[in-house]
């Protein structure tokens, strides 16, 4: 009797189980996503090879990977290894189909229209989900099904998918564990009122029993777990400043759809099932607003977005009743949520096909021929990080690992591979993310060999090789890992050509560094604070930027604001990265600033450095600067410092201290007096503050023109590349639109034209930012007569834009 109880409590209107289950299975399958089930260099494409690779017989491996992708993270896109397909397939079916009858489910104690109301609603979700989000979905719906018919065999999916979502990716394993937290808290309340009996909490042991065996199922002992869960914690905490971008928001809008939400709430108060509903999907809601607004980018936003209409098609049907009201406000709440969607950073509609069970069908019945296809297509999308064989042999069969991401350069060339806990550097989003990979490079567990891959998928906007995700310098984004490189690995080859990379093999004797303050310094915002002169091995800042109140409920409810650095070098020019407070906190490289280490040039010195962001008023005045000099020397054998010769900063990088300069003309314009090889502006367009003189572009207008002969360049006969770079600075509102051209023109037609967006390098709309653009112009261009270089801005916009100091610098490669 008493397991009868606590397993069903006995309600009325039982529904046939088998007639729904087959109605589900229609949309999840007519519907099914058929898998990529192929991998590429980038990023993000990799990942499907590694996770893939982990899962066949290596989890060894990633044991004390700390990564916002799990171990079972192979389920998200898997690949034609072994089993892998087709145990992934499975599980994304299953998936389907259950939340498919779940939500069928909780339709049925209602007039037939809401379960017509319902499979519409299916057939919508599983159009556009993943399985990231049916996962979720189904821990919701299995909740609200126990409360629809207080059976707590519903329940049991719940609390076992709640952990395995850990085990997939740190988003859906939060998210599901923040919804069973609430879920948990709303049945407390119900046993202290005397709704529900207080055994019904043990079952809630499911959960660590669950974490617990999938970790001993998959490792075969415990060890590790205990770093990977405080691990997980670090990748889900706030790092919006890390990884936001920013683009532009039509907040009322976005303002409508919040209040017609709230509103929602407010004319349902007192329907006790949406109640519980707002209670139980509101703080998943807020983590997923926080994390699509956050990286906004289609991507992301897109999550947020199928949730928000996840959210609204069951709030209706548990609704009860029509309401047009209800209705009415559903709609706007979805609208004016898509808007915000297009709004987003590579917005692409939604693409609904119908053909995934067609494409299983025909690659189950002839699945070697779709497996070696795919095979085909990865080893083609890949071809680019072959190694020279020399390389290959150098290597050989000892272990290897992949800076600062593509794990294709492992798959390409058969390497045996020995990971880091944090696989990506741009993860390291904290400090104790940064010290386990600092920790591993100087351990017993480190590779023999390393591939650091230079020209990458990211885009520098000074034509560096040395970037990383977002805008940011490589040499930033884990400073105690990249130290713990210098001093534990030397280069040993260089792979040339169009994508170069450096080969370093680990150390006999490891160095050592020794860092010490040498100087304190207040900094403001917006303002050049001059870098103290060193000799020898590196100058890093320790720098602490700090939210004031405003900027902490900011960050709080939407994001942190962007932090960059500016870097004045001594030739005059700029260079200009985002930085990721956390780690500007113990160590932002200064100098030597090193951008294009394949060239074997160290280029100019840093004198001034500057911060912005894109609101001061959500920070506190005061930059707090530790100015520290890190030196170098053998370890165990001398005290001694390394001589300039032996710098590891410059053999580490393969540049030459005695590099001499590679500039062949700088031209300046700040409009106050003419400039040579610069057209007259027009002065009716110059607005003047003092002795300060500045350009207003209008709307559909032409800047100031910069015009040069290319075949008057000294050592024209010699040079194999130039790189043009050129900057201005620039003032603007929202909504802004112009572009800063360099243009090689003969004969009147242009021959290369390179553009960028003024708009996104506006990161403070009340004051000057600096745009930057460069362009590559090769040795068969430079072989042509009569070139011309322009340079000039143009208002594509309809608002009118401030410009000044423009620059140009020529410098050979």
């Amino acid at each position: 009797m008493f397991v009868r109880d606590f397993l069903y409590h006995p309600v009325s209107g039982k529904t046939n189980n088998l007639i729904l289950f087959v109605i589900a299975l229609v949309p999840a399958f007519l519907l099914f996503p058929f898998p990529a089930s192929v991998f590429a260099n980038g990023i993000d494409p990799p990942l499907a090879w590694v996770f893939n690779f982990l899962i066949s017989g290596n989890l060894q491996l990633g044991r004390h990977i700390i990564f916002p992708h799990g171990p079972l993270a192979f389920i998200m896109y898997p690949l034609p290894f072994g089993p892998n397909f087709w145990i992934a397939v499975a599980i994304h079916l299953i998936a389907r189909v259950f939340m498919a009858y779940s939500l069928l489910k909780l339709a049925t104690r209602k007039p037939l229209g809401y379960l017509v109301f319902a499979l519409f609603a299916i057939f919508i979700l599983l159009a556009i989900n993943d399985i990231l989000l049916t996962l979720v979905q189904i821990i919701v719906l299995a909740y609200l099904n126990f409360f629809e018919r207080r059976n707590v065999w519903w329940l049991i999916p719940a609390l076992i998918l709640t952990p395995l979502a850990l085990y997939i990716k740190a988003f859906v394993g939060i998210i599901s564990l923040i919804v069973t937290l609430t879920f948990v808290g709303i049945m407390i309340y119900r046993m202290v009122i005397g709704i529900e009996s207080w055994y019904r909490l043990l079952l809630f042991l499911i959960v660590p029993f669950v974490l617990l065996a999938g970790w001993l199922g998959m490792y075969g002992d415990l060890n590790g777990i205990m770093g990977y869960m405080p691990g997980m914690t670090y990748l889900a905490a706030d790092n919006s400043a890390a990884v936001s971008v920013y683009p532009d928001n039509n907040w009322w809008i976005t303002g409508l759809a919040l209040f017609s939400g709230m509103l929602l709430i407010c004319i349902n108060l007192k329907n006790k099932a949406l109640i519980r509903f707002t209670i139980l999907a509101g703080p998943a809601f807020f983590a997923i607003w926080k994390y699509g607004m956050a990286r906004e980018d289609y991507l992301h936003t897109s999550m947020l977005f199928v949730f928000i209409l996840f959210i609204i098609l069951v709030y209706n049907i548990l609704a009860g009743k029509l309401n047009i009201l209800n209705s009415v406000i559903s709609i706007i709440i979805v609208a004016m949520f898509y808007v915000t969607l297009q709004q987003s950073y590579y917005f692409e509609p939604f693409h609904i096909k119908a053909n995934g069970l067609k494409t299983l069908t025909a690659s189950a019945l002839n699945y070697r021929y779709f497996a070696c296809t795919c095979t085909k297509f990865s080893d083609s999308a890949t071809e680019r990080n072959k190694l020279d064989n020399s390389i290959i042999k150098l290597i050989g069969t000892k272990t290897t690992d992949i800076y600062p991401w593509d794990y294709t350069y492992i798959a390409a060339n058969n390497l045996n591979w020995q990971p880091r806990p944090v696989l990506q550097s741009y993860a390291s989003y904290t400090q104790d993310l940064d010290q386990l990979n600092a920790l591993h490079f100087g351990s017993d567990n480190a590779p023999d060999f390393l591939i650091w891959e230079l020209r990458k998928i990211t885009h520098d906007i000074h034509g560096g090789t040395l970037e990383s995700i977002d805008g940011r310098y490589l040499l930033n984004d884990e400073p105690e890992a990249l130290m713990s490189l210098l001093c534990n690995y030397e280069p040993v080859s260089i792979q040339r050509g169009i994508f170069p990379a450096l080969v370093y093999e680990k150390r006999k004797t490891p160095i050592s560094y020794h860092s010490e303050v040498i100087q304190q310094s207040k900094a403001g915002w917006n303002s050049w604070t001059d870098v103290p002169e060193t000799e020898n091995g590196i100058l890093k800042a320790s720098v602490d930027i700090q939210r004031n109140l405003i900027g902490e409920l900011k960050s709080f409810f939407y994001k942190d604001e962007a932090a960059y650095i500016y870097y004045l070098l001594e030739n005059g020019d700029i260079r200009m990265y985002r930085i990721v407070p956390k780690n500007a906190s113990y160590g932002l490289w200064i100098n030597p600033l090193i951008i294009n280490p394949e060239n074997g040039m160290s280029g100019s010195s840093v004198s001034k450095i500057m911060f912005r962001c894109s609101n001061p008023d959500m920070m506190k005045n005061e930059i707090s600067i530790s100015w520290n000099h890190v030196t170098f020397k053998r370890s165990n054998v001398s005290k001694e410092k390394l001589t300039d010769n032996s710098n590891p900063v410059c053999t580490f990088f393969g540049i030459s201290v005695d590099s001499t300069s590679a500039e062949l003309l700088l031209s300046e314009n700040n409009l106050e007096k003419s400039s040579l090889y610069w057209t007259i502006p027009d002065e009716t367009k110059i607005s003047s503050a003092g002795r300060n003189r500045s350009l207003q572009l209008m709307p559909g207008d032409y800047s100031v023109s910069f015009e040069y002969p290319v075949d008057s360049l000294a050592e024209m006969s010699n040079l194999v590349k130039l790189i043009v770079r050129t900057g201005v600075w620039a003032k603007a509102g929202s909504g802004a639109r112009a572009v800063y051209v360099i243009s090689v023109e003969k004969d009147g037609k242009s021959l290369l034209w390179k553009a960028v967006d003024i708009n996104n390098f506006i990161h403070d709309e009340r004051n000057m930012n600096f745009v930057i653009n460069y362009a590559l112009i090769d040795k068969k261009l430079l072989q042509q007569s009569g070139l011309i270089l322009k340079v000039y801005a143009w208002n594509t916009g309809k608002k009118l834009i401030e410009l000044d100091d423009f620059s140009v610098r020529i410098e050979k490669q």
